[in-house]
């Protein structure tokens, strides 16, 4: 459930990632994080999720397996 509030937090700070360096709430309500923003790095997290969901979009199973975490 946690990934899920983060790609959706993610998401929706994607438009304006460039020009900010934090953005998006974590929204667990039962974590120490509640409320803070995620600050984005710089090691290739980013592209990841970008090159997953152009993946997901285009059915692309083992592209996205090989994105995904075991």
């Amino acid at each position: 459930m946690k990934k899920v509030f983060f790609m959706i937090a993610l998401a929706t700070s994607m438009t304006q990632m460039n020009a900010q360096t934090e953005g998006g709430k974590y929204l667990d309500p039962k974590s120490e994080f509640k409320g803070k923003p995620f600050v984005f790095s710089n090691r290739g997290e980013t592209e990841a999720i970008i090159k997953l969901v152009e993946a997901y979009n285009r059915m692309d199973v083992k592209t996205c397996a090989s994105l995904s975490a075991e």
